[in-house]
């Protein structure tokens, strides 16, 4: 019978292994080459040339769609 200690020791280095991939794919997935598909409260007042208290009014008036994750706001970019 195998030593369950040892058993233990090869489970945890392939789960970390596992997650040490998971980790080099997702910073894959959020660097330049995978533009975000939404934008924040200080790229939209850029891009629309708006102050972000006008943002904010806009979006308490539910004239700007928007998503709250957390405390920040982020706006779908349209094609």
């Amino acid at each position: 019978m195998d030593n369950p200690f040892e058993l233990i020791v090869s489970r945890l280095d392939s789960i970390e292994n596992l997650l040490e991939k998971l980790v080099n794919d997702s910073n894959c997935l959020t660097d330049e080459n995978h533009p975000s598909k939404f934008m924040t409260v200080e790229e939209l007042s850029l891009y629309l040339n708006l102050s972000k208290g006008t943002i904010y009014h806009h979006t308490s008036s539910r004239k700007i769609p928007h998503i709250r994750k957390g405390k920040k706001l982020y706006f779908e970019k349209l094609k």
